[in-house]
Protein backbone atom coordinates (compact mmCIF):
# COMPACT_ATOMS: atom_id res chain seq x y z
CA UNK A 1 0.00 0.00 0.00
CA UNK A 2 2.82 2.26 0.79
CA UNK A 3 4.61 1.72 -2.68
CA UNK A 4 0.75 2.44 -4.30
CA UNK A 5 0.35 5.42 -2.21
CA UNK A 6 4.09 6.57 -3.15
CA UNK A 7 3.59 6.06 -7.27
CA UNK A 8 0.39 8.09 -6.99
CA UNK A 9 1.69 10.99 -5.28
CA UNK A 10 5.03 11.34 -7.35
CA UNK A 11 3.28 10.89 -10.81
CA UNK A 12 0.46 13.54 -9.70
CA UNK A 13 3.91 15.59 -9.17
CA UNK A 14 5.08 14.79 -12.14
CA UNK A 15 2.17 16.66 -13.44
CA UNK A 16 1.57 19.58 -10.75
CA UNK A 17 0.30 22.54 -12.86
CA UNK A 18 -2.16 20.01 -14.42
CA UNK A 19 -2.86 18.71 -11.07
CA UNK A 20 -3.51 22.04 -8.95
CA UNK A 21 -5.60 22.62 -12.19
CA UNK A 22 -7.77 19.81 -11.06
CA UNK A 23 -7.92 20.24 -7.64
CA UNK A 24 -9.03 24.07 -7.97
CA UNK A 25 -11.46 22.84 -10.44
CA UNK A 26 -13.04 20.47 -7.76
CA UNK A 27 -12.43 23.46 -4.77
CA UNK A 28 -14.70 25.25 -6.87
CA UNK A 29 -17.13 22.56 -8.18
CA UNK A 30 -17.34 21.97 -3.94
CA UNK A 31 -17.98 25.57 -3.16
CA UNK A 32 -20.36 25.93 -5.41
CA UNK A 33 -22.46 22.90 -4.35
CA UNK A 34 -22.11 23.67 -0.34
CA UNK A 35 -22.32 27.63 -1.00
CA UNK A 36 -25.97 26.73 -3.04
CA UNK A 37 -27.14 24.60 -0.40
CA UNK A 38 -25.78 26.63 2.46
CA UNK A 39 -27.43 29.62 1.09
CA UNK A 40 -30.81 27.54 1.17
CA UNK A 41 -29.65 26.70 4.98
CA UNK A 42 -29.57 30.31 5.56
CA UNK A 43 -32.84 31.12 4.43
CA UNK A 44 -34.31 28.46 6.52
CA UNK A 45 -32.61 29.49 9.85
CA UNK A 46 -33.59 33.36 8.72
CA UNK A 47 -37.35 32.86 8.58
CA UNK A 48 -37.82 30.27 11.77
CA UNK A 49 -35.17 32.47 14.13
CA UNK A 50 -37.92 33.61 15.85
CA UNK A 51 -39.55 30.70 16.18
CA UNK A 52 -36.52 28.27 17.70
CA UNK A 53 -35.33 31.02 19.66
CA UNK A 54 -38.65 31.60 21.93
CA UNK A 55 -38.04 29.05 24.30
CA UNK A 56 -41.11 27.45 23.61
CA UNK A 57 -42.19 24.07 23.25
CA UNK A 58 -45.70 24.24 21.55
CA UNK A 59 -46.84 27.24 19.54
CA UNK A 60 -51.20 27.43 19.46
CA UNK A 61 -51.87 29.70 16.37
CA UNK A 62 -54.58 30.58 14.24
CA UNK A 63 -56.31 27.91 11.88
CA UNK A 64 -54.78 27.90 8.05
CA UNK A 65 -51.71 29.83 9.74
CA UNK A 66 -49.44 29.49 6.91
CA UNK A 67 -46.25 30.93 8.26
CA UNK A 68 -44.96 32.57 11.10
CA UNK A 69 -44.95 36.32 9.36
CA UNK A 70 -48.69 35.46 8.45
CA UNK A 71 -50.75 35.11 11.85
CA UNK A 72 -53.85 36.20 12.29
CA UNK A 73 -55.34 37.49 15.68
CA UNK A 74 -57.04 34.97 18.54
CA UNK A 75 -59.09 36.50 21.49
CA UNK A 76 -56.92 36.55 24.54
CA UNK A 77 -59.29 34.53 26.08
CA UNK A 78 -57.12 31.52 24.24
CA UNK A 79 -54.27 32.54 26.66
CA UNK A 80 -56.01 31.36 29.69
CA UNK A 81 -57.65 28.54 28.61
CA UNK A 82 -53.85 27.09 27.66
CA UNK A 83 -53.06 28.09 31.13
CA UNK A 84 -55.57 25.58 32.95
CA UNK A 85 -54.04 22.85 30.32
CA UNK A 86 -52.57 20.18 32.57
CA UNK A 87 -48.84 19.81 32.22
CA UNK A 88 -48.67 23.27 30.87
CA UNK A 89 -45.38 25.18 32.56
CA UNK A 90 -46.30 28.62 31.07
CA UNK A 91 -48.15 30.44 28.49
CA UNK A 92 -46.96 33.98 26.93
CA UNK A 93 -48.71 35.72 24.15
CA UNK A 94 -47.15 37.06 21.25
CA UNK A 95 -49.07 39.89 18.75
CA UNK A 96 -48.16 40.15 15.24
CA UNK A 97 -48.88 43.27 12.99
CA UNK A 98 -47.66 44.96 10.42
CA UNK A 99 -47.34 49.08 9.85
CA UNK A 100 -45.40 51.74 8.30
CA UNK A 101 -42.49 53.04 10.33
CA UNK A 102 -41.94 56.92 9.58
CA UNK A 103 -38.44 57.96 8.84
CA UNK A 104 -37.07 61.38 9.65
CA UNK A 105 -37.03 62.39 6.01
CA UNK A 106 -40.95 61.72 5.82
CA UNK A 107 -40.39 58.34 3.62
CA UNK A 108 -42.40 55.43 4.99
CA UNK A 109 -40.96 52.20 5.43
CA UNK A 110 -43.24 48.90 5.74
CA UNK A 111 -42.31 47.08 9.36
CA UNK A 112 -43.98 43.77 10.98
CA UNK A 113 -44.75 45.24 15.03
CA UNK A 114 -43.76 41.83 17.05
CA UNK A 115 -45.54 42.90 20.56
CA UNK A 116 -44.01 40.37 23.41
CA UNK A 117 -45.87 39.65 26.72
CA UNK A 118 -44.43 40.32 30.30
CA UNK A 119 -41.98 37.78 30.34
CA UNK A 120 -40.75 39.04 26.83
CA UNK A 121 -40.93 35.52 25.37
CA UNK A 122 -39.80 35.35 21.82
CA UNK A 123 -38.05 38.60 22.02
CA UNK A 124 -34.88 39.26 20.19
CA UNK A 125 -31.96 36.48 21.80
CA UNK A 126 -28.80 39.00 21.12
CA UNK A 127 -28.64 42.57 21.81
CA UNK A 128 -25.99 44.98 20.10
CA UNK A 129 -27.06 48.07 22.62
CA UNK A 130 -29.49 48.41 25.28
CA UNK A 131 -31.48 46.05 27.11
CA UNK A 132 -34.01 43.51 26.40
CA UNK A 133 -35.99 44.99 29.66
CA UNK A 134 -36.30 47.98 27.92
CA UNK A 135 -39.72 46.09 26.28
CA UNK A 136 -41.52 46.37 29.61
CA UNK A 137 -41.01 50.31 29.77
CA UNK A 138 -43.82 52.16 27.53
CA UNK A 139 -43.57 52.91 23.94
CA UNK A 140 -40.11 51.23 23.90
CA UNK A 141 -38.79 49.47 20.82
CA UNK A 142 -36.30 46.85 19.64
CA UNK A 143 -35.14 46.79 15.91
CA UNK A 144 -32.06 44.81 14.36
CA UNK A 145 -28.85 46.65 14.33
CA UNK A 146 -28.37 45.10 10.55
CA UNK A 147 -31.75 47.44 9.37
CA UNK A 148 -30.26 50.92 11.69
CA UNK A 149 -30.23 52.71 7.99
CA UNK A 150 -33.20 51.26 6.32
CA UNK A 151 -35.41 52.45 9.35
CA UNK A 152 -33.01 56.06 10.23
CA UNK A 153 -31.96 54.82 13.75
CA UNK A 154 -28.34 56.72 14.55
CA UNK A 155 -28.54 54.56 18.52
CA UNK A 156 -30.50 53.85 21.42
CA UNK A 157 -32.93 56.85 22.52
CA UNK A 158 -33.86 58.15 18.94
CA UNK A 159 -37.30 58.91 18.66
CA UNK A 160 -39.35 57.50 15.33
CA UNK A 161 -43.38 57.34 14.58
CA UNK A 162 -45.56 54.10 13.70
CA UNK A 163 -49.27 54.48 13.10
CA UNK A 164 -48.84 57.98 14.07
CA UNK A 165 -47.56 57.49 17.59
CA UNK A 166 -44.59 58.35 18.95
CA UNK A 167 -41.86 55.26 19.93
CA UNK A 168 -38.23 55.66 21.38
CA UNK A 169 -35.94 53.13 20.51
CA UNK A 170 -34.24 51.16 23.49
CA UNK A 171 -32.56 48.85 21.98
CA UNK A 172 -30.82 47.32 18.83
CA UNK A 173 -30.89 43.89 18.19
CA UNK A 174 -28.32 41.35 16.21
CA UNK A 175 -29.06 38.54 14.04
CA UNK A 176 -32.67 39.02 13.98
CA UNK A 177 -33.56 38.96 9.88
CA UNK A 178 -36.54 38.61 8.21
CA UNK A 179 -37.16 37.01 4.44
CA UNK A 180 -39.76 39.83 4.10
CA UNK A 181 -38.97 43.30 3.01
CA UNK A 182 -40.48 44.50 6.64
CA UNK A 183 -37.74 44.61 9.74
CA UNK A 184 -39.42 43.06 12.70
CA UNK A 185 -39.78 45.75 15.47
CA UNK A 186 -40.35 44.37 18.64
CA UNK A 187 -42.40 45.88 21.56
CA UNK A 188 -44.46 45.38 24.55
CA UNK A 189 -48.04 43.78 23.29
CA UNK A 190 -49.66 46.34 25.28
CA UNK A 191 -47.93 49.16 23.71
CA UNK A 192 -48.83 47.58 20.77
CA UNK A 193 -52.40 47.22 21.16
CA UNK A 194 -52.33 51.34 22.05
CA UNK A 195 -50.46 52.08 18.95
CA UNK A 196 -52.39 50.04 16.65
CA UNK A 197 -56.30 51.29 16.30
CA UNK A 198 -57.22 48.44 13.78
CA UNK A 199 -56.30 46.33 16.65
CA UNK A 200 -58.76 44.96 19.88
CA UNK A 201 -57.96 44.84 23.15
CA UNK A 202 -57.80 41.58 23.98
CA UNK A 203 -56.32 40.09 20.53
CA UNK A 204 -53.24 38.38 20.83
CA UNK A 205 -51.67 36.31 17.51
CA UNK A 206 -49.77 33.28 18.99
CA UNK A 207 -49.40 31.82 22.66
CA UNK A 208 -45.67 30.61 23.24
CA UNK A 209 -46.32 27.25 25.41
CA UNK A 210 -43.68 25.49 27.95
CA UNK A 211 -44.15 22.19 29.24
CA UNK A 212 -43.93 21.02 32.42
CA UNK A 213 -41.64 18.04 30.91
CA UNK A 214 -39.73 17.31 27.88
CA UNK A 215 -41.71 14.27 28.06
CA UNK A 216 -44.92 15.39 28.08
CA UNK A 217 -44.61 17.81 24.89
CA UNK A 218 -46.65 15.86 23.06
CA UNK A 219 -49.69 14.65 25.45
CA UNK A 220 -50.11 18.43 26.01
CA UNK A 221 -50.31 19.47 22.36
CA UNK A 222 -53.12 16.33 22.48
CA UNK A 223 -54.63 18.30 25.23
CA UNK A 224 -54.70 21.62 24.07
CA UNK A 225 -56.13 20.53 20.74
CA UNK A 226 -58.89 18.77 22.51
CA UNK A 227 -59.75 21.61 24.63
CA UNK A 228 -59.02 24.91 23.08
CA UNK A 229 -61.35 25.90 20.23
CA UNK A 230 -60.31 27.45 17.14
CA UNK A 231 -56.55 27.00 16.95
CA UNK A 232 -53.83 24.65 15.57
CA UNK A 233 -51.17 23.28 18.71
CA UNK A 234 -48.15 22.33 16.82
CA UNK A 235 -44.66 21.74 18.16
CA UNK A 236 -41.92 24.15 17.54
CA UNK A 237 -40.20 21.91 14.99
CA UNK A 238 -43.24 21.35 13.32
CA UNK A 239 -44.09 25.13 13.09
CA UNK A 240 -40.62 26.12 11.87
CA UNK A 241 -40.76 23.50 9.66
CA UNK A 242 -44.23 25.03 8.35
CA UNK A 243 -43.07 27.97 8.08
CA UNK A 244 -39.30 26.88 5.90
CA UNK A 245 -41.91 25.06 3.64
CA UNK A 246 -44.07 27.92 3.00
CA UNK A 247 -40.55 30.08 2.25
CA UNK A 248 -38.49 27.57 0.48
CA UNK A 249 -40.92 25.78 -1.32
CA UNK A 250 -44.37 27.83 -1.96
CA UNK A 251 -43.04 31.19 -3.09
CA UNK A 252 -41.02 31.68 -6.36
CA UNK A 253 -37.84 33.01 -5.02
CA UNK A 254 -37.51 30.44 -2.37
CA UNK A 255 -38.14 27.72 -4.96
CA UNK A 256 -35.25 29.46 -7.15
CA UNK A 257 -33.18 28.86 -4.64
CA UNK A 258 -34.05 25.11 -3.66
CA UNK A 259 -33.68 24.50 -7.42
CA UNK A 260 -30.17 26.25 -7.60
CA UNK A 261 -28.84 24.78 -4.51
CA UNK A 262 -30.26 21.03 -6.03
CA UNK A 263 -28.34 22.21 -9.69
CA UNK A 264 -25.00 23.29 -7.70
CA UNK A 265 -24.48 19.86 -6.27
CA UNK A 266 -25.12 18.51 -9.23
CA UNK A 267 -22.58 20.52 -11.67
CA UNK A 268 -20.33 20.64 -8.66
CA UNK A 269 -20.41 16.52 -9.33
CA UNK A 270 -20.05 16.35 -12.77
CA UNK A 271 -17.37 18.94 -12.96
CA UNK A 272 -15.58 17.16 -10.26
CA UNK A 273 -16.13 13.74 -12.17
CA UNK A 274 -15.13 15.35 -15.86
CA UNK A 275 -11.72 16.69 -13.96
CA UNK A 276 -10.40 13.59 -12.65
CA UNK A 277 -11.53 11.40 -15.32
CA UNK A 278 -9.08 14.10 -17.37
CA UNK A 279 -6.00 13.81 -15.13
CA UNK A 280 -6.42 9.53 -15.29
CA UNK A 281 -6.56 10.02 -18.87
CA UNK A 282 -3.38 11.79 -19.10
CA UNK A 283 -1.01 9.06 -16.94
CA UNK A 284 -2.43 6.30 -19.74
CA UNK A 285 1.00 5.89 -20.85
CA UNK A 286 2.17 5.59 -17.22
CA UNK A 287 -0.20 3.10 -15.68
CA UNK A 288 0.94 0.89 -19.02
CA UNK A 289 4.63 1.30 -18.23
CA UNK A 290 3.61 -0.02 -14.83
CA UNK A 291 1.89 -2.99 -15.97
CA UNK A 292 4.98 -3.56 -19.04
CA UNK A 293 7.07 -4.24 -15.40
CA UNK A 294 5.18 -6.30 -13.39
CA UNK A 295 2.72 -4.47 -11.82
CA UNK A 296 -0.90 -5.99 -11.81
CA UNK A 297 -3.96 -4.82 -12.94
CA UNK A 298 -5.25 -4.63 -9.42
CA UNK A 299 -2.39 -2.14 -8.45
CA UNK A 300 -3.14 -0.07 -11.11
CA UNK A 301 -6.40 0.68 -10.29
CA UNK A 302 -5.34 1.16 -6.17
CA UNK A 303 -3.16 3.68 -8.00
CA UNK A 304 -5.96 5.27 -9.94
CA UNK A 305 -7.76 5.42 -6.78
CA UNK A 306 -5.85 6.95 -4.74
CA UNK A 307 -4.89 9.68 -7.18
CA UNK A 308 -8.83 10.62 -7.43
CA UNK A 309 -9.10 10.85 -3.66
CA UNK A 310 -6.21 12.55 -3.22
CA UNK A 311 -7.37 15.49 -5.44
CA UNK A 312 -10.72 15.12 -3.96
CA UNK A 313 -9.44 15.73 -0.13
CA UNK A 314 -7.30 18.70 -1.83
CA UNK A 315 -10.16 20.31 -3.24
CA UNK A 316 -12.29 19.66 -0.67
CA UNK A 317 -10.28 21.75 1.82
CA UNK A 318 -9.51 23.75 -0.69
CA UNK A 319 -13.22 24.39 -0.59
CA UNK A 320 -14.34 24.40 2.76
CA UNK A 321 -11.51 27.29 3.59
CA UNK A 322 -13.47 29.34 0.35
CA UNK A 323 -16.58 28.42 1.85
CA UNK A 324 -15.98 29.91 5.59
CA UNK A 325 -14.73 32.73 3.60
CA UNK A 326 -17.91 33.20 2.17
CA UNK A 327 -19.59 32.62 5.62
CA UNK A 328 -18.29 35.64 7.62
CA UNK A 329 -18.45 37.90 4.46
CA UNK A 330 -22.33 37.38 4.41
CA UNK A 331 -22.96 37.58 8.01
CA UNK A 332 -24.21 40.74 8.03
CA UNK A 333 -26.43 40.18 5.34
CA UNK A 334 -30.11 39.78 5.44
CA UNK A 335 -29.56 36.13 4.50
CA UNK A 336 -26.30 34.90 5.13
CA UNK A 337 -25.29 31.94 3.91
CA UNK A 338 -24.82 28.84 6.65
CA UNK A 339 -24.15 25.16 6.75
CA UNK A 340 -25.15 22.31 9.17
CA UNK A 341 -22.76 19.12 9.67
CA UNK A 342 -25.60 16.55 7.77
CA UNK A 343 -25.61 19.72 5.09
CA UNK A 344 -21.64 19.98 4.62
CA UNK A 345 -21.12 15.93 5.02
CA UNK A 346 -23.75 15.24 2.12
CA UNK A 347 -22.10 17.85 0.03
CA UNK A 348 -18.24 16.26 0.77
CA UNK A 349 -19.72 12.73 0.15
CA UNK A 350 -20.88 13.62 -2.82
CA UNK A 351 -17.72 15.03 -4.06
CA UNK A 352 -16.14 12.01 -2.50
CA UNK A 353 -18.52 9.90 -5.17
CA UNK A 354 -18.25 12.48 -8.02
CA UNK A 355 -14.21 11.09 -7.43
CA UNK A 356 -14.82 7.34 -7.03
CA UNK A 357 -17.33 7.65 -9.92
CA UNK A 358 -14.26 8.90 -12.09
CA UNK A 359 -11.74 6.72 -10.99
CA UNK A 360 -14.38 3.81 -11.69
CA UNK A 361 -14.84 5.45 -15.54
CA UNK A 362 -10.85 5.32 -15.96
CA UNK A 363 -10.60 1.99 -14.82
CA UNK A 364 -12.33 0.45 -17.62
CA UNK A 365 -9.81 2.82 -20.22
CA UNK A 366 -7.39 0.88 -17.58
CA UNK A 367 -8.57 -2.52 -18.96
CA UNK A 368 -8.21 -1.89 -22.65
CA UNK A 369 -4.16 -0.67 -21.71
CA UNK A 370 -1.95 -2.67 -23.66
CA UNK A 371 0.96 -2.94 -21.79
CA UNK A 372 3.32 -3.46 -25.25
CA UNK A 373 2.14 -0.25 -26.32
CA UNK A 374 4.56 1.63 -23.79
CA UNK A 375 7.61 0.35 -26.02
CA UNK A 376 5.88 1.13 -29.72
Amino acid sequence: MNNVLLIAVSMLWDTKRRSCASAIGIAVSFLLGVSQLGLAVGWSRTCTAIIHHADADIWVIPQHTIAFDYGTTLPEQRLYQVRNVPGVRSAEPMLLSWAFWKLANGKQQNVALIGVGERLAGAPWAMQEGQIDCLRRPNRVIVDDLFRDKLGITGVDDDAEVLQKNVIVGGLSRDVRTLTAAPHVFMALESLRECDPRLRTDDITYVLVRCVSPLSIQTVKECITAEVPGVEVLTSREFGVRTSRFWLLETGLGFTVALTAALGVLVGCVVSSQTLYAVTHDHLRDYATLLAVGFTRASVLQIVLVQAMLLGATGICVGTILFWWAVKATASTPVPIETTGPVYMSVTAACFGSAALAAWVSVRTIHRIDPISVFQ
